[in-house]
């Protein structure tokens, strides 16, 4: 972790916006991770103990996908800090006629600080891919989720509430995490 002057050294090295400055130090302020809930049966609530952060335990909504991209962060050594669940959106759902459908929160997995610091999201394939094939049944492609060209998924909306506080957010997905690291302890 960071120690203040380092992480004071950080925010003058990049240019973020007033909004983006107060919730990094928000999540410095709270710590490593906002205790979290159970969303549904079946669902579990992992911490994952982290040397990089502290020797703090980081909540993480489930032992598979969320509970191995914060042990995927602990090694990777891009990743400077990371913070569990430290903002809340508000999204919609536009249909075909840019009515709201859907309003929903969404709280963002993780705030990195790396090279440069991004809000980042981990999601299971097959739930983008089910969202991407709804959207093709239509006859007015409003989807918020995409694949680019590059294999790299997005979601629009959360890429333009995150640009309005000054942030880039990242869709990830399972396939980003190495299967040898997932497996195995060789990073």
């Amino acid at each position: 972790m960071l120690s203040d002057h380092e992480f004071e050294a950080y925010l003058a090295s990049h240019s973020l916006t007033s909004e983006a400055r107060v919730l990094m130090r928000c999540a410095r302020e709270r710590g490593p991770g906002v205790e979290v809930t159970r969303r549904g049966p079946g669902a579990s609530i992992v911490r994952v103990q982290s040397r990089k952060m502290g020797g703090c335990a980081i909540p993480t909504t489930s032992r598979t996908l969320n509970g191995s991209a914060a042990k995927w962060h602990e090694y990777d050594n891009s990743v400077l800090e990371y913070y569990a669940n430290v903002h809340t959106f508000t999204v919609d759902t536009h249909d075909e006629h840019n009515r709201v459908v859907n309003r929903n929160q969404h709280t963002v997995n993780y705030l990195v600080l790396a090279d440069e610091p991004f809000l980042e999201d981990w999601r299971e394939e097959c739930h983008l891919l089910a969202a991407v094939k709804r959207d093709c049944e239509r006859w007015v492609k409003v989807g918020r989720i995409y694949r680019d060209e590059h294999d790299c998924w997005h979601d629009r909306e959360l890429e333009t509430l995150s640009a309005r506080i000054g942030l880039h957010h990242v869709l990830r997905t399972s396939r980003d995490i190495p299967r040898i690291a997932l497996f195995g302890r060789v990073f």
